[in-house]
């Protein structure tokens, strides 16, 4: 069986001494509705990033983001009690994820901006 893309991506990633976390919800037909990802370093005390959460827009506005990204969050304290400390980022324009986040305790701290300048 081919493990796929994800699985690719996880060995590359676990090559750097980084761990690749995906939580996932599956609705009745075992199809994925929705997902959270984070990377975590291998070092004691490393600080965890979290990289996309997605639902599927028929499964959307039913509170999935925050339950996949709760799961997600709570199965690194079990599992990684050193990880005191998770960064998330969001654009500003987002601002279903921005309450997901601040539901689940994030905070903001600062903002980046970008630029596109034609050359």
């Amino acid at each position: 069986m081919d493990p796929g893309p994800g699985r690719e991506q996880e060995t590359a990633v676990a090559r750097r001494g980084v761990q690749l976390r995906v939580t996932a919800a599956v609705d009745g037909t075992g199809a994925v509705a929705g997902f959270s990802s984070l990377r975590v370093p291998a070092e004691p005390g490393s600080v965890g990033r979290t990289e996309d959460t997605a639902v599927v827009a028929a499964h959307r506005g039913q509170g999935l983001a925050t339950s996949i990204k709760s799961e997600a969050l709570r199965l690194l304290v079990a599992d990684r009690p050193d990880v005191a400390t998770v960064i998330t980022t969001n654009d500003v324009t987002n601002t279903a994820m921005l309450a997901v986040n601040r539901r689940l305790g994030f905070v903001p701290v600062s903002i980046w901006t970008a630029a596109v300048v034609d050359a």
